[in-house]
């Protein structure tokens, strides 16, 4: 299956943490996220703002999902 190159990007970025034993964490990932963002919010456009923020939304909720399942296990069961 052949993924956007971007997408792409990201497959390997993630093979890279893997192969490195990172322990980053979404938490990070949406810490680092809104800081660049705080940083050059003077360069990015309305929508791109509005783009971003939603992608730190589904990090921001995900992140919160893991820690509440780590915290009192998995709802469903």
């Amino acid at each position: 299956m052949e993924f956007h190159p971007v997408v792409e990007q990201f497959r390997a970025q993630a093979e890279i943490l893997d192969a490195t034993q990172s322990t980053k964490s979404i938490d990070e990932a949406t810490i680092q996220l809104a800081i660049w963002m705080d940083l050059n919010a003077d360069r990015l456009s309305v929508d791109d703002m509005a783009l971003l923020t939603a992608v730190g939304g589904i990090l921001f909720r995900e992140g919160l999902n893991r820690r509440f399942q780590k915290q009192f296990g998995d709802p469903e069961r």
